[in-house]
């Protein structure tokens, strides 16, 4: 006979997995996930074993109020619309302490009182503050819909979508910094936002990628032409392997 854990382990191990399955994200060799911590930035790249040609992600579980920008670094245009970041981080920032308080309630709180507490007032009360903190996202939400580029739909079914799955609540900063639309060049953005050792060591791994990318490519073909350029611009941009092959 089948013996299945006591209810609440299941539901400890449904919020998570529910928390990590929404906060996972699936990048092409050519994108980059950019990640802020407070006024810090940080970079991700593709890494292991691909699946049907993108590559698993999972953002760090116990930092729920990370900024998440995807950046596709084959591309660039003219400018960069930096003030926009700026003012997606100001918006933000309520949602960011609302994701802590939330990931406290639900990651810690609630084992908590499942382990320690028999169904009752204590159980209803945990809940209760669980709800409020979702209510206030919502309400949130829907009051910046406009500054966050949100439809009424759009922002109705993500509000929908938190109340009634607590774990999706904890992903929703994330979630609205990914839909948010940022215009530019993506190496200059990499260049402003991360520190040298970082940017040093972040477009090395990327001249090394290009490198393997062009020799897949035909002598004639249109990508050759266009890696060769995106190539001579990280040369400007890192100029440091090519002076390590240069001899004394």
């Amino acid at each position: 006979m089948l013996h299945l854990p006591p209810f609440e382990v299941l539901l400890v191990l449904g919020v998570v997995g529910f928390y990590l399955f929404d906060s996972a994200q699936l990048l092409y060799r050519n994108e980059l996930l950019l990640h802020s911590t407070g006024s810090t930035w940080h970079v991700s790249a593709p890494s292991g074993l691909p699946l049907r040609g993108r590559y698993l992600h999972i953002p760090n579980p116990f930092a729920p109020g990370q900024l998440l920008l995807r950046l596709n670094w084959y591309t660039s245009a003219p400018a960069l619309d930096r003030q926009a970041l700026l003012e997606l981080q100001r918006t933000l920032q309520p949602l960011r302490y609302l994701c802590g308080l939330l990931a406290i309630q639900l990651l810690l709180g609630l084992p908590l009182v499942l382990l320690l507490f028999r169904p009752g007032s204590v159980w209803l009360t945990q809940m209760a503050a669980i709800y409020l903190i979702l209510l206030t996202q919502a309400v949130y939400l829907w009051q910046q819909r406009a500054a966050l580029g949100l439809s009424r739909k759009a922002a109705l079914m993500l509000a929908f979508e938190v109340i009634t799955c607590p774990p999706f609540g904890l992903n929703l900063l994330r979630r609205l910094s990914l839909m948010h639309p940022l215009h530019g060049d993506s190496l200059q953005l990499l260049q402003q936002l991360l520190p040298a050792p970082a940017q040093t060591a972040l477009f090395t791994t990327l001249q090394q990628q290009l490198a393997e990318d062009l020799q897949l490519e035909a002598d004639d073909s249109p990508e050759r032409t266009a890696l060769l350029a995106l190539q001579a611009r990280l040369a400007q941009l890192n100029p440091a392997p090519a002076a390590a092959d240069t001899p004394d």
